[in-house]
């Protein structure tokens, strides 16, 4: 075991609400084992890029990685976290989009060879890819990778980084808004353009807007850290007034939830609700309320993870994702850190019995399989086991799911006094 693994391993063993040091150890093997070196410039150190997974997800994706950040820094890899995210910044596009994903090889050929398990190695030079296989150009690797540089400088106190990409991060929001923004949120999402880019949700989209008050929040911690109060304070009351429009736009009374989006009024989805309600965007009554929904549907069976209930129809559904044989990519299937998000959106309403049953589920789930997978589908027997189809494996070791579990894990539960 990588040293700094056996270390986290050990601290994590000794704190308060532990679980159990296997699960743990196989989340952190899993970040260390996608974290690869790759040439630097000319005259420079090797950098280290996190990936997102091992195979045909060899590649660093933006959102990925972003939403792993959290946990590798919480396993001291801050080097990591710097130096891919300065290799996204670094390649921005002049109007201020940044890349989905940075690979040597053409992402195609990647995930082909990927899935016939024929392994390439992941080296530099690094190249970018804005647009996706559907032809969409999608407003998350903006969102996701600002929130987290900002959370690496607070973590890090790297007053370098923090000045340098600064101007880069705050024309990544400006880009958002110019091109996704109308009536203070984001409006003209493109089909297949958001983490669920095997199903058609365009327009106004729950989840999406999250995002983008999240990156408010964090443009304007930066600020503050760089000493720019005025412009801090602007950033907290745009925060604030955009939180307020999303809750104006998709919070639906009558069910007691988050819409998935606007024109979906029958759908539960998980991902925009368990946000809300993990990051204090839903308080009070109305975070209660959503979480009963949640806790008393199908997506809570046998454990917290699948994102959407009911399904998407055909209809919706990306070509690719259908003759992979893979169309309930996004919907019935379930990924860990939907599970992590929801043990955490439990700790934030004080929930601790919920958050260590929902954290043994997890917990159980590794341990059983002894890997951490991307999604996993419903045995007969109402168990879950990593999805194996003729032309589609589960990545594994993924980093998503292992950074969002070190992170839910990391600080336990206390319930309030």
């Amino acid at each position: 075991m990588h040293l700094l693994c056996l270390l986290a391993s050990l601290a994590f063993s000794h704190s308060a609400n532990a679980h159990p040091t296997e699960a743990w150890s196989l989340a952190v093997s899993a970040l260390q084992h996608n974290v690869v070196p790759v040439d630097g410039p000319e005259g420079t150190e090797n950098l280290e890029i996190v990936l997102a997974g091992a195979h045909q997800f060899r590649t660093s994706w933006s959102w990925d990685f972003a939403f792993a950040s959290e946990g590798l820094l919480g396993i001291g890899r801050e080097r990591a976290v710097r130096d891919t995210l300065a290799s996204f910044f670094e390649r921005r596009r002049a109007d201020g989009l940044l890349p989905r994903v940075l690979d040597s090889l053409p992402i195609e050929l990647r995930v082909v060879l990927g899935l016939t398990r024929i392994a390439r190695g992941f080296k530099g030079p690094l190249k970018p890819w804005y647009v996706s296989e559907n032809k969409a150009v999608s407003p998350i690797p903006n969102l996701t990778l600002v929130a987290a540089a900002s959370r690496y400088v607070q973590a890090s106190h790297d007053a370098a980084f923090a000045r340098r990409w600064y101007p880069v991060a705050r024309s990544a929001v400006a880009f958002v808004e110019r091109e996704w923004g109308e009536d203070g949120i984001i409006a003209r999402q493109q089909p297949f353009s958001d983490w669920e880019d095997s199903v058609r949700r365009e327009g106004r989209v729950a989840f999406t807007n999250l995002l983008y008050v999240r990156a408010l929040q964090a443009i304007g911690e930066w600020a503050a850290y760089l000493g720019e109060a005025e412009q801090a304070r602007q950033d907290a009351l745009a925060a604030e007034f955009t939180l307020g429009r999303v809750l104006e736009v998709f919070w639906d009374e009558s069910r007691g939830v988050l819409r998935n989006y606007v024109g979906d009024d029958t759908r539960l989805t998980a991902d925009a609700n368990l946000f809300a309600v993990a990051n204090r965007m839903l308080t009070g009554a109305r975070a209660g309320r959503a979480m009963g929904v949640l806790r008393a549907s199908p997506l809570w069976l046998p454990m917290p993870g699948r994102p959407t209930w009911p399904e998407y129809p055909g209809s919706m559904k990306s070509f690719f994702v259908t003759i992979g044989g893979m169309r309930d990519y996004h919907d019935r299937l379930y990924w860990p850190w939907i599970t992590a998000l929801a043990a955490r959106a439990e700790r934030a309403l004080g929930n601790c019995a919920d958050y260590e049953r929902i954290m043994a589920q997890l917990d159980r789930l590794f341990v059983e399989h002894d890997e951490v997978g991307e999604v996993y589908r419903l045995t007969a027997r109402g168990g879950l086991a990593p999805v194996k189809r003729l032309l589609y494996r589960s990545e594994a070791p993924f980093t998503w799911a292992s950074g969002m579990y070190i992170e839910a894990a990391a600080d336990g539960c206390r319930a309030p006094r």
